[in-house]
């Protein structure tokens, strides 16, 4: 059945929600990027009250220069399947401009560097990282979603392509430490594409999401990462 008709099927019989993962690794309440001021993603532990986590300190950057991006960073592996803060950013960094605020960050954490790719978006990696889930191609991605882009993970997750990558290279998606809170509904948002990678799927999942004027709801979605002797833990967020 062609594509556009399955979208059109959906959207009359109401919103298509992909189904919940039992470890709870992908929270539905996903607050906007202006309140990402908590630790990063939805597997980490909470920062400390005068600083940020790496992802949360590029959101409010990158909302503030009105852009939108992506973390990539390598963190340590903790107990209990989670991930444990690796770059820690103060409250005090000035986020305009945009580049002295990166600047700052580069400053603190040398293997931490950013660059410019796709449609002006910004990218912040650790150069230790590997990702390579990120260069997974996807033959073919579609979901309708009226919740925060988060929500539509878990069909991410449940491609062949991912699932397969996945299973080879051991890697587990990390254990959430977010409370569970109100489920944000917003207008449905179609997110649909063919041959692409992982990353580019992501990037259209936070582009996705926008007011009505066309300014960004969502600024980053972040990848972390850690290696132990029983594979690769992994996190996404949207901030």
């Amino acid at each position: 059945m062609p594509v556009a008709l399955v979208a059109a099927m959906v959207l009359l019989s109401g919103c298509s929600h992909p189904a919940a993962e039992s470890n709870g690794a992908l929270p539905e309440n996903v607050p906007p990027a202006a309140n990402a001021s908590s630790a990063a993603g939805s597997g980490s532990s909470e920062s400390a009250n005068d600083n940020l986590a790496l992802p949360a300190a590029v959101a409010q950057i990158l909302s503030a220069a009105q852009r939108t991006g992506s973390v990539v960073e390598r963190c340590e592996c903790g107990a209990g399947s989670r991930l444990v803060e690796a770059h820690m950013v103060s409250r005090d960094l000035a986020q305009e401009p945009m580049e002295e605020a990166f600047k700052g960050i580069a400053d603190r954490y040398p293997q931490i560097r950013r660059h410019e790719y796709g449609d002006g978006r910004v990218r912040v990696r650790d150069k230790q990282s590997r990702a390579g889930l990120l260069k997974v191609r996807v033959k073919e991605f579609l979901v309708i979603e009226d919740r925060p882009p988060q929500a539509s993970l878990p069909a991410l997750w449940q491609t062949p392509e991912v699932q397969a990558f996945m299973r080879k290279h051991h890697i587990r998606v990390a254990r959430s430490l977010r409370a569970a809170g109100k489920v944000i509904r917003t207008s449905p948002t179609v997110i649909q594409t063919k041959n692409a990678t992982v990353e580019q799927i992501l990037d259209r999942m936070v582009d996705g999401h926008r007011t009505s004027s066309g300014r960004p709801l969502y600024h980053a979605w972040a990848y972390r990462e850690c290696q132990s002797k029983a594979g690769t833990l992994i996190e996404i967020g949207i901030y």
